[in-house]
Formats: C-alpha cells, sequence, structure tokens
C-alpha cells in the first residue's frame, strides 16, 4: 500500500514538474529583461509579467558588482595613500 503511495505522490510531482515547465516557457516567449536597466525601463504593466525570480537575480547581481567595484575603488585609494606615505 505504501508503495502505491508513493507512485502516486511520484506522478504528482512529474505532472507539477512538466506544469511549470510550460509555464516557464510562456513567461520565456515575454521578453524577459536580461540586464538590470532593461528591467528599470520597463512599464509597470509588463512589469507584472516578468519572473520574480529573474527580477531577484538582476538585482543581486547588480549589488554584487557595485560592491566589488567599490571594494576595488576603495583598495585602489589605499594604496594610492600607503604609497604617498613611503
Amino acid at each position: 500500500m505504501a508503495i502505491a503511495a508513493m507512485f502516486v505522490v511520484a506522478k504528482a510531482q512529474m505532472v507539477n514538474t512538466a506544469t511549470n515547465l510550460s509555464s516557464t516557457k510562456a513567461n520565456d516567449e515575454l521578453k524577459q529583461p536580461k540586464p538590470l536597466t532593461e528591467l528599470l525601463a520597463l512599464p509597470s504593466e509588463q512589469l507584472d509579467k516578468v519572473d520574480i525570480a529573474r527580477m531577484n537575480l538582476l538585482a543581486a547581481a547588480h549589488r554584487f558588482c557595485r560592491l566589488k567595484v567599490l571594494g576595488f575603488l576603495q583598495r585602489t585609494e589605499t594604496e594610492k595613500l600607503e604609497s604617498a606615505r613611503t
């Protein structure tokens, strides 16, 4: 009996996965923004159609790059100050 229940659950998961894949494909047909600038330029009507995971990823990538650049600039400034002392 337990094995039959496992098969029913597995089949339901496969159906859910197939449904999610088909809806993801439909979302991909709407032009999904690639860089953050494209996302920010979208009108509010189209923002509803953008995948929330894509929005989060673009924003996180932007923050990461900003932090890397700021860290580089800070290191460069520190190196300039240290070389000026010597």
